[in-house]
C-alpha cells in the first residue's frame, strides 16, 4: 500500500480526496484523523505526532511512499493524483483548459468553501471558535456564491464544460453537503441548474458509498433545529 489518506468523512475537503481515489479505483489505507483534536489515539490532527507530518494540523493529508511525499491542502492533493496517474479528463494536459480549472479551485477557497464556514461549521467544529462577525460575514457570501454557480452552471453541464473535472469535485463537497436530503442548510429553490448540477453529481459512480456520513451529519442538523423551534 503506497498511500495513505489521513482525516474523517465529515470534513469535505477530505471527501473530495476520497471521492476521486474511489471513482477511479486506486488503492489507498483511510486513516481516521480527528480535526482539531491534540490527542494521539485516536489520532488527531493537533497531535503532536500528526503535526511532525503536518505542521499546519489540517485534514486530508495525503502520504505517497514510493514517492517519499507527504502532501495537505485538498486541492493540491486532488491535482497531485489527477496528474500522476494521467486523469485528462478530470484534470486535462491542454494549458488553457487545465487553467480553468485551476481558476475553480482557487476560487473555491474563499467561494463555495463559505457555504462550510457559515452553515456547517459552526455547529460541527466548535474549536474553530469561529467568531459571531467571521460567520455573518460567511453568510454574505454564501447567497453571491450561489448566484454566481447559477450562471455558471446555465450555460454548461459544469463548471469548466461539458464534463466533469476537478473543480467539480471540489466545489460540490461544501455546497450539496447543504441540500434539503442532507443537513438542509440552504434554500435552493431560487438556483434550478445548481440543483440540476449537485442531482448529476450524485449519480456518479461512488458517490454513495463516499457520502454516507452525510445521511447521519443531516440528523444532527435537523435535531437542533427541531430543539430550537
Amino acid at each position: 500500500m503506497t498511500l495513505k489518506l489521513y482525516g474523517v468523512q465529515g470534513s469535505q475537503p477530505f471527501r473530495a480526496v476520497l471521492f476521486l481515489l474511489k471513482m477511479k479505483g486506486i488503492a489507498f489505507e483511510e486513516v481516521f484523523t480527528m480535526p482539531g483534536s491534540k490527542k494521539e489515539q485516536p489520532l488527531g490532527s493537533k497531535s503532536k505526532t500528526f503535526r511532525e507530518m503536518c505542521p499546519p494540523g489540517i485534514v486530508p493529508v495525503l502520504e505517497d511512499s514510493d514517492a517519499g511525499l507527504v502532501l495537505w491542502e485538498s486541492n493540491a492533493i486532488l491535482t497531485y493524483i489527477a496528474a500522476k496517474h494521467g486523469m485528462k479528463d478530470l484534470y486535462p494536459t491542454d494549458f488553457a483548459q487545465r487553467a480553468v480549472v485551476d481558476q475553480w479551485l482557487h476560487w473555491h477557497h474563499g467561494n463555495s468553501r463559505t457555504f462550510t464556514m457559515a452553515l456547517f461549521a459552526p455547529v460541527i467544529r466548535p474549536d474553530l471558535e469561529l467568531s459571531e462577525q467571521a460567520i455573518q460575514d460567511n453568510k454574505k457570501r454564501v447567497a453571491a456564491t450561489a448566484k454566481l454557480l447559477e450562471k455558471q452552471l446555465e450555460k454548461t453541464q459544469y463548471l469548466c464544460g461539458d464534463h466533469l473535472t476537478l473543480a467539480d469535485i471540489a466545489v460540490y463537497e461544501d455546497i450539496g453537503q447543504c441540500q434539503p436530503h442532507f443537513c438542509d442548510l440552504f434554500d435552493f429553490s431560487p438556483y434550478p441548474a445548481l440543483q440540476r448540477w449537485m442531482a448529476t453529481f450524485e449519480k456518479l459512480p461512488s458517490f454513495e458509498e463516499t457520502h454516507k456520513v452525510l445521511a447521519k451529519l443531516g440528523k444532527i442538523f435537523k435535531k437542533q433545529k427541531s430543539s430550537n423551534l
